[in-house]
């Protein structure tokens, strides 16, 4: 198996890997590195690039601000916007999160 091989692999495996709404518009994840986002950052690094792989139709963005602020995700759906608080979440329970509210 190739590098590239392998890295489709990882995309499309695990339990990030998944299809969500297909009218999901956007994705958002808002959080400020110098602060206890422990889950988020992990989220970013572990899961976003498979939910994106695997969700082709949104568009999905990070947002870092130069100042604190709580950490979360903005979900737009077909159906309306939704803002998901992820303080203090590991990144298991952002991506539960995600799940719910975009599925």
């Amino acid at each position: 198996m190739n590098n590239f091989q392998k890295i489709v692999q990882k995309l499309e495996t695990g339990s990030a890997a998944v299809k969500l709404n297909p009218g999901l518009k956007s994705l958002n994840l808002t959080f400020f590195t110098k602060s206890c986002a422990h889950g988020a950052r992990y989220f970013w690094k572990k899961d976003l690039p498979k939910l994106m792989y695997n969700n082709p139709q949104a568009k999905f963005t990070v947002t870092i601000p130069e100042v604190s602020v709580k950490p979360s995700i903005e979900i737009e759906l077909d159906s309306g916007k939704k803002v998901i608080d992820i303080s203090g979440l590991n990144s298991d329970q952002v991506l539960k999160k995600v799940i719910e509210s975009a599925s």
